[in-house]
């Protein structure tokens, strides 16, 4: 990857250019201590170098500590700064000891000095360094403090618009295959059967309360009526018996009239009487 081509710093009172990639590279040499090696005396060195810097999430708030005078003076950081166009990304340091005087400083993936802290002013603790973007890859922050009045908790940030790293999802594991013999081929497929006149949701069955002749057919009153969702216009069929699902041949009805919740009336083209033949099938659709 090639080094950013530039970085703008920017404190709370305003923003610094930066000067080239030769005062960078000068700063980069003027700020060596502790960029690739643990420095002598340190004692909390896990983190202290460019080469272990710890992997941290973008625009999520980190905290962390320095304590110079147990030598844990460098803490290093290392952001994925991902995107789809080039843009600033804005390095953020804020710690709670008033007597601290942290400093901040931004490095690309070769390890150039690109975003330097800025002065601080009376009163502040705080740090922003503003940098440009114009290739996604590795980016570093080192927060340092120099004397033991640095001793404090930190917490630092890295705005930036742009998506999160890709996260490595392990694939699913697969069962186990358990050899069972020559695969047998599937048999024939049953055809689908279509649902029970009883038990279809689309029909409601009914009894023949009465029916008397009428001309060449039959008039049936029905024990259903609105309360069943049964209204005039609609078909059916009379069943034989007592039970079971076989048609009455020539037993097709008519819903005529409904009467009221429970009672309608049907007219029928049989050419005799129902008899025994007391349930119907009203067709709701």
């Amino acid at each position: 990857m090639g080094a950013a081509t530039g970085g703008v710093q920017t404190g709370i009172s305003g923003v610094q250019g930066a000067t080239g990639t030769g005062q960078q590279l000068k700063g980069m040499g003027d700020q060596s201590v502790g960029l690739f090696k643990k420095k002598e005396g340190d004692q909390n060195g896990d983190d202290d170098d460019r080469l272990r810097a710890k992997e941290s999430a973008i625009n999520v708030p980190l905290s962390d500590s320095l304590d110079p005078k147990k030598g844990d003076k460098y803490d290093w950081r290392k952001f994925q700064l991902l995107f789809g166009k080039a843009g600033v990304a804005t390095f953020e340091l804020f710690w709670d000891t008033e007597e601290a005087n942290i400093d901040m400083d931004v490095y690309d993936a070769f390890g150039v000095n690109i975003g330097k802290s800025p002065p601080r002013l009376d009163g502040q603790s705080s740090r922003r360094v503003l940098v440009s973007i114009t290739k996604a890859g590795t980016y570093y922050m080192r927060v340092m403090g120099k004397k033991e009045s640095d001793k404090s908790i930190y917490t630092v940030d890295v705005k930036w618009n742009g998506p999160p790293p890709p996260v490595d999802v392990p694939p699913t594991p697969k069962d186990p295959v358990v050899a069972t013999g020559p695969a047998v081929p599937p048999g024939p497929v049953a055809p689908e059967l279509p649902p029970s006149l009883l038990t279809d949701p689309n029909k409601v069955l009914g009894n023949i309360i009465s029916a008397y002749r009428d001309g060449g057919g039959w008039v049936l009153y029905i024990d259903r009526g609105s309360a069943q969702k049964v209204h005039a216009g609609q078909t059916g069929v009379i069943l034989e018996g007592p039970d079971g699902e076989k048609l009455v041949e020539g037993g097709n009805v008519s819903i005529s009239q409904v009467v009221d919740a429970n009672k309608s009336i049907a007219r029928c083209n049989l050419n005799r009487p129902p008899g025994k033949n007391k349930r119907v099938v009203i067709n709701l659709r």
